[in-house]
């Protein structure tokens, strides 16, 4: 049953309200007063996180200057360093790290350049800047802000129900009636009690123990508090004339004087003709007495006193212009123009100064105010079909009308595909009708957009026309019946298959389910409203339909796109991996149809490329269950006659590094030898063991099935695991007897075996291609060697924005090398990819592919349509914005978290008191678990190091401070060890239980006097490997650490959450880096059109640096695996025959002096492994007696046959050069001075 989203926005906002009330004010203490006039229980300064303007500091200059840090904002050309011009972006580029792909991209440095020169810790001042029109000449502002004053103890009253009041004076040894009075609904302290300490209270309850968890109690705690402050708020309407451009004018709005100090507030008003528009900023500056900088302290009454705390700033009832209007003219970046003119609709109406600014949701406000808490609804993109689109292509989306199982037949199908097909024409005439007759003068900018629509339509035209064929259609078909039945293994309503592990135990509850049998999927109907039948969403079908050809044509010409990247760039959470699944299906279908033969069709027909280990894991379980699948078809069509897709298995294997999979068959053994002692162990216990943690193997549930490889078997209740381990042989099974895989799941995972068998489809990641000159079977995933065998189809590379930098640059030069790899007698591979964010995506796909790029959905003319997707009014994801003021990072990001947990607390209270216990903790579940997001391992482990200790700390002090129900107390009982890390750090074997725990749903347990929660995680400590392919629908809530170093990343990782419900997402920035604090300022700007912001990637796969790193690695490839030299005495027989290569890096090298730099390189390694050859005849690749004695030398060696072992071995070399030298001293004479070392670094 799924959470409605009705009841999440209210239960949203909850976090929102306790965030907003609690750390910027008023509404932190329980005295019972309206907020405006607020009682705390502390000061100010240690209670409020944000909204703080504080006076100046003393060391600064006194008397005529000592306005200057509000006019310091107020520069000559009137608005300052972070003014927002027309040409200005939100988030500079030059400040935004492109880090992506890097190989310490987890733990980042902080640069220089990020920190701001002026120290923001402080602020004395705030405002915003808006855009009029000349013809405005006066403004009505609002100002409105609190001071905070001190109270005694004998005056101040605290809210309490009477009951409350009775139990507390009444049951005290001595009673406290004479000291507390009870009147309209408060307590206050009368006579004796006016000198009571808090200390005094254990003498006085010591014989009621029971009353310390009371009401009352706590509110006479709060009542004797070391400090009492409240709050007096003010608010100002001022009618403005707007001084003329140049000037600024003051206008003063509270000064009083108590002792020799003064609290003064002062709002400047300055103006800025540009153009057609006048920009006006208004700025709020603490004017007060400057205070002692070595007395700012949060418990100085003094500073307290003269600081200001929650000011807002309001600009009403004035037609707002748009900060910058769509400007097509950049000679030098004509995407940058598509992507402005794109995002044209989208405008921001002001900016903020040290704070935020909030203009509404309308086209045209009226008002603008300013905001320490900014909030964005982000734009949720549905890939449904619309609902006027005719009923005969909804029809066709359905996976089973396009299976060999459809009711209908060919040409009925066809003529539905081309429906379909008309619909998105229609669409593109509607745009192309649109712009032509509203904006012609923009043509250079819509009509590539347009072109690409229409270069779309005419593709799918021509591939629908290719399904006429009947051996064609009936590949079609044959993808899309595996397709059905791995969406229906994936989604099952009963939860019987390999989407869902259980142990062997329970198949004897799924009586109902036939594992061997097609008919049965033939016949399934377990459909309801949330388990629906399997359909595509359309941009899935589409680009299934806009690949035929390029699939059945292995060789480039006019007439196909086979050597054109398509690239699926789709928001994240859109169905990019059942798209290529999709393709996947089809390639491998098709080639075997057309090539019958087994010595053509066997081998590795699809490779799919991932940078992240995490995402390889978990992609490889959803591609295990499409090619059991595939099998599990090819096996029954076998058994009725139709050898179609021949007589070999369709097997998948995985090709990672060691850490994640055995290397060679002596690993897997030693494994298996460890597991097996575990299972031996546990059986032979008494005490409950579970030895599937010992379980090394990335396979741990049967893909088909999903029973557990490592399960109790029901009949003895003995652990038994489904491995095979000889000396050459590992094997995976199933161990339920009715399951189709019973006798062995045709997945590889071994290298050894893996070369051996050659997968029909591969999954590796980029690095591991680095290994290829290193061992000597790798030729053979490739079908390399002469004869039948085809080359590899199909390369898949996932989230391409991740092969950026360094590592983007050495993966496109080994690219040069494997694409001679996957081509043979004419035969190209077709590549795809797939990305959320993208930028030059033209420039990054012709330095790693060397070919050009579509983009798949074209795009629309405006970013919100492009007919497969398109913008919803609903939201499922919201941003708020916190900055601190006069606090650090660290301690603003224990209460961040302190509160958010508490506010889950508070949030299951509201539901418990309108559903029953099961109900409530079921709506609790998506806002549950809170996720933390840091830029580095650094971060992660300071605030792991935090959680019992500061968190806990604080998180029991809300409690306490709110009056939270003992009950409740399980909000931060064990709350350490419910607090999980998702990092690098963690070993592969444990990744998958770490996803698997993060799906456990909120559970309490009741036990003796206290309530616990059951094996759910809390909070999850996360770095950036969690912004990649993790999707669990019960993380819906975040709080991100800090602005990552790029765009696409901040993107990819806050939108983990709001996948399926209403999520929140919390930006805690730093004021002190001009990065985020401009990033705060331009809040609602920016996190409207996020996806604009998109930096420019950096792929240089020529540089020298990059040459001189890789360039023996791909000597070492193209000759072992390209030339036949592959066996490890094949060093011995190189003659210098490299003209293939050669020929291959004068085409790919478009840079002449990059190309002659590379060639030249090229002949010094091939004369140095000739001289090598010649003085050792017997000359090998790997010597592992003798190590220096072979070619590849030992890995760390500076040598230039010291070959990287991973891409991301990107380790600079650095020197010094000492210059203006003096003279040496200590030198004998003659003595040789060194010379300056030089110094490179990629």
């Amino acid at each position: 049953m799924e959470t409605p989203n009705d009841l999440l926005d209210p239960a949203r906002s909850t976090f929102v309200s306790r965030l907003q009330r609690s750390l910027i004010g008023p509404g932190s203490d329980r005295f019972g007063l309206p907020d405006k006039q607020e009682i705390i229980a502390d000061f100010p300064l240690n209670r409020y996180y944000s909204a703080v303007l504080f006076p100046e500091k003393q060391t600064q200059t006194i008397g005529d200057e000592d306005d200057s840090a509000a006019l310091s904002d107020l520069t000559d050309d009137g608005l300052g360093d972070t003014f927002f011009s027309p040409t200005n972006q939100p988030v500079t580029d030059e400040e935004a790290a492109a880090h992506a792909g890097q190989p310490n991209a987890e733990e980042p440095e902080v640069r220089p350049d990020e920190t701001l020169a002026a120290n923001h810790f402080f602020p004395n001042n705030m405002g915003l800047t808006c855009c009029l029109d000349p013809a405005v000449t006066g403004l009505s502002v609002e100002v409105s802000f609190a001071l905070y004053r001190p109270l005694k103890t004998q005056t101040a009253r605290i809210a309490i129900s009477a009951d409350a009041f009775e139990a507390l004076a009444y049951n005290s040894v001595y009673p406290l009636d004479t000291m507390l009075a009870y009147q309209d609904g408060f307590m206050e302290l009368v006579g004796a009690g006016k000198s009571l300490k808090a200390g005094d209270l254990w003498s006085y309850f010591r014989e009621y123990p029971g009353i310390h968890q009371s009401e009352g109690y706590e509110k006479l705690l709060l009542l004797l508090g070391r400090a009492i402050w409240q709050r007096e708020g003010f608010s100002k309407q001022l009618p403005i004339t707007i001084p003329k451009p140049g000037s600024y004018e003051e206008h003063p709005l509270h000064r009083e004087t108590f002792g020799k100090k003064t609290c003064s507030l002062v709002l400047f008003v300055q103006s800025y003709q540009q153009g057609k528009v006048r920009y006006v900023k208004l700025l709020l500056a603490n004017r007060s007495t400057p205070h002692p900088a070595t007395r700012f302290s949060n418990g100085n009454e003094v500073l307290n006193r003269i600081s200001i705390f929650q000011p807002v700033i309001r600009v009403v009832d004035v037609p707002l212009q748009p900060f910058q209007t769509f400007q097509s003219i950049n000679p030098f970046d004509e995407e940058e123009n598509l992507i402005n003119y794109q995002y044209r609709k989208e405008r921001a109406f002001g900016q903020g100064h040290g704070c935020a600014v909030d203009w509404g949701s309308e086209q045209q406000p009226t008002t603008l105010q300013t905001t320490y808490l900014p909030q964005a609804d982000i734009k949720h993109y549905s890939n449904q079909l619309r609902d006027n689109i005719p009923e005969t292509v909804q029809s066709v989306i359905q996976v089973r009308n396009l299976s060999i199982w459809t009711e209908y037949d060919k040409e009925d199908v066809l003529n539905r595909l081309g429906e379909f097909i008309d619909c998105y024409e229609q669409w593109h005439k509607t745009e192309q009708d649109a712009e032509a007759r509203q904006e012609p003068q923009h043509s250079s900018c819509y009509e590539p957009l347009l072109k690409g629509q229409r270069e779309t339509v005419e593709r799918l035209k021509r591939n629908l026309e290719r399904l006429k064929d009947d051996e064609v259609y009936r590949c079609f078909q044959l993808a899309n019946t595996a397709m059905y039945i791995q969406m229906i293994i994936s989604r099952d309503r009963d939860k019987a298959f390999g989407a869902t592990p259980k142990p062997l135990a329970k198949f004897a509850e799924l009586i109902d389910t036939e594992y061997d049998s097609l008919q049965f999927f033939r016949d399934y109907d377990r459909f309801d409203d949330k388990h629906k039948a399997p359909a595509y969403r359309p941009f899935q079908l589409a680009f299934l339909l806009l690949n035929i050809i390029d699939t059945l044509e292995s060789t480039p010409s006019p007439d196909n796109w086979r050597n054109l990247v398509d690239l699926i760039w789709f928001p994240t959470g859109g169905g990019k991996t059942e798209a290529y699944l999709a393709l996947t299906a089809f390639t491998i279908v098709a080639r075997r149809v057309q090539h019958p033969d087994p010595k053509a069709y066997e081998g590795v027909s699809v490779l799919m490329r991932y940078t992240l280990r995490l995402l390889t894991a978990q992609q490889f379980e959803r591609a295990s269950r499409l090619i059991v699948a595939l099998e599990f078809m090819r096996r029954h069509l076998v058994k009725e006659g139709d050898k179609s897709l021949g007589e070999l298995p369709i097997s998948i294997g995985m090709w990672v590094g060691a850490a994640s999979t055995p290397n060679k068959y002596t690993d897997a053994q030693k494994g298996f030898s460890d597991l097996t002692e575990a299972i031996a162990k546990a059986n032979q216990s008494k005490q409950a063991v579970d030895p599937t943690q010992r379980n090394p193997f990335p396979v741990q549930s049967c893909p088909w099935c999903g029973c557990d490889t490592v399960t109790k078997t029901p009949s003895n209740q003995q652990w038994a695991a489904g491995y095979k381990a000889l000396n050459n042989l590992f094997q995976t099974f199933c161990r339920n007897s009715r399951c189709a895989f019973r006798q062995e799941i045709p997945v590889y995972f071994v290298d050894e075996q893996v070369y051996e068998k050659r997968p029909t489809l591969l999954f590796a990641t980029v690095d591991k291609f680095a290994q290829l000159p290193h061992v000597k079977d790798g030729y053979k995933l490739f079908n390399a060697e002469t004869g039948p065998s085809l080359p590899p189809d199909l390369i898949i590379q996932d989230e391409l924005h991740l092969l950026s930098g360094p590592l983007g640059s050495l993966v496109g030069l080994f690219e040069s090398v494997v694409d001679m790899l996957c081509s043979k007698n004419g035969r190209v591979p077709k590549i795809v990819a797939s990305t959320a964010t993208t930028r030059n995506t033209a420039q990054q796909i012709r330095m790693l592919y060397d070919r050009e790029v579509n983009i798949f959905p074209a795009p629309g003319i405006t970013y919100d349509d492009n007919f497969f997707s398109y913008v919803q009014k609903t939201s499922l994801r919201r941003h708020i914005g916190f900055m601190p003021t006069g606090k650090t990072g660290l301690n603003t990001q224990v209460k961040l978290l302190a509160h958010l947990l508490l506010a889950r607390a508070e949030l299951l209270m509201d539901l418990k008191r309108e559903h029953p216990d099961p109900e409530a903790q079921r709506l609790i579940d998506p806002y549950w678990t809170v996720v933390s997001y840091y830029n580095s391992l650094k971060d992660v482990g300071k605030a792991y190091n935090q959680v019992g200790s500061e968190i806990h700390d604080a998180l029991r002090q809300l409690h306490f401070r709110y009056g939270l129900h003992p009950y409740y107390r399980f909000n931060f009982y064990g709350l350490s060890q419910r607090t999980k890390e998702l990092t690098s750090r963690v070993p592969s074997q444990e990744i998958k239980p770490l996803l698997s725990k993060l799906e456990t749903p909120f559970q309490l347990q009741a036990e003796e006097d206290r309530n616990y929660v059951i094996d759910t995680v809390d909070l999850v400590l996360a770095s950036n490997m969690l912004s990649v392919g993790i999707d669990v629908s019960r993380l819906n809530l975040m709080l991100m650490n800090g602005l990552p170093r790029n765009v696409a990343e901040y993107i990819q990782a806050s939108s983990r959450v709001g996948r399926e419900h209403k999520g929140l997402v919390v930006n805690l920035l730093d004021p002190n880096r001009s990065r985020e604090k401009s990033f705060f300022e331009h809040y609602q700007d920016f996190n409207s059109a996020y996806y604009k912001f998109v930096e420019p990637l950096s792929v240089t796969p020529y540089t020298r640096i990059a040459v001189d790193k890789a360039m023996n690695s791909l000597l070492v490839t193209f000759v072992r695996h390209l030339d036949n030299k592959y066996p490890n005495n094949g060093a011995s027989q190189f003659i210098g025959d490299v003209d293939r290569f050669r020929a291959m890096l004068t085409e790919r090298i478009p840079e002449a002096d990059d190309r002659a730099y590379a060639l030249d390189k090229l002949d010094k390694l091939v004369e140095s492994w000739s001289a090598k050859r010649q003085s050792q005849p017997d000359l090998v690749y790997k010597d592992n007696k003798s190590p220096k004695s072979g070619l590849i030398q030992p890995a760390g060696r500076f040598n230039e046959w010291s070959l990287m072992q991973s891409m991301r071995e990107v380790d600079t070399t650095s020197g010094i050069r000492i210059t203006n030298q003096p003279s040496p001293v200590a030198s004998e004479p003659g003595e040789e001075q060194p010379e300056p070392i030089q110094s490179t670094a990629l």
